[in-house]
């Protein structure tokens, strides 16, 4: 656990961030009481939340493993949380030392400790920006000079969408809304991954796991969480062209912990059935 007196200038030690309760899920150790006491209600409604965490994490090396050896050599990750083991520029520069990354979040402490990583690594910087404002992105200095913006892009949405407040059924539109000015931005053969909570809306037991799991967060200091339906996530794509998430499959969402895995499942987890990913492709 961090020491709250040592916390950053701008950062609230007595807030809870969704950066650092996923860093401590991820065995991190970026951050402070308050936090855990978020993770402790969560906990309470999903024992395996940690599970949760690291189906996110290893989706991430897949998804970036995956686009790497179609030939794509500049990522954009929105959102990307606090540095962990194995990040997005440690992955994809193994294929090729020269690969471009930029790294997006809106908490002072993750750009703080983003920068400070990436200091001498030429190929990837960081910036203080919201997923949800689009312009914040795509008007950066750094967003627009980092990368070509006329040779294809992985542009990076895992676990990030879902955290917003929705009060109504125009709410429920917003992430779709934040993701469309970036995808019309990307040059044809981009790529777009994206992992979002499900809202099974059935009735089952998924469906009042993940109802507990949002009423948990929205009961803590941190920003609401919104899950939705798989006709939702999939409409985050827009006119881009969703892949096969594995040999003999057909295109389409599905569970994170089925995408492209690394071997063999058994029965799905509550963690592993609540996350749905898609990785799609701009014509």
């Amino acid at each position: 656990m961090a020491d709250a007196k040592y916390a950053p200038p701008g950062v609230d030690p007595n807030q809870a961030s969704i950066a650092r309760v996923y860093d401590y899920f991820l065995g991190g150790n970026c951050w402070y009481e308050k936090g855990l006491e978020a993770v402790n209600k969560i906990l309470r409604e999903l024992p395996d939340a940690k599970e949760l965490a690291w189906v996110n994490r290893n989706l991430l090396t897949r998804v970036c493993r995956f686009l790497s050896q179609t030939g794509v050599r500049q990522f954009l990750d929105i959102g990307s949380g606090l540095p962990t083991a194995e990040n997005v520029h440690q992955i994809v520069q193994r294929a090729d030392p020269t690969a471009r990354v930029l790294y997006v979040d809106y908490d002072p402490v993750v750009a703080a400790h983003g920068r400070a990583i990436l200091a001498e690594n030429d190929n990837t910087e960081f910036v203080l920006a919201d997923a949800f404002d689009p312009p914040s992105i795509l008007q950066n200095p750094v967003v627009r000079d980092h990368l070509n913006w006329d040779e294809p892009i992985a542009l990076l949405y895992m676990a990030v969408l879902h955290h917003r407040y929705c009060d109504t059924p125009a709410d429920r539109a917003v992430a779709a809304a934040a993701t469309l000015p970036l995808i019309d931005a990307l040059p044809p053969g981009s790529y777009v991954a994206i992992s979002h909570l499900i809202d099974p809306h059935d009735g089952s037991d998924d469906d009042t796991t993940v109802k507990n799991v949002l009423g948990a967060v929205d009961s803590s200091s941190m920003k609401n969480v919104t899950a939705l339906t798989l006709p939702e996530i999939e409409a985050l794509f827009h006119d881009t062209e969703l892949i096969p998430p594995g040999p003999h499959q057909p295109a389409g969402i599905v569970r994170a912990a089925l995408w492209w895995p690394d071997g063999p499942l058994g029965e799905l987890s509550p963690a592993q059935r609540i996350l749905a990913a898609g990785v799609a492709k701009k014509l």
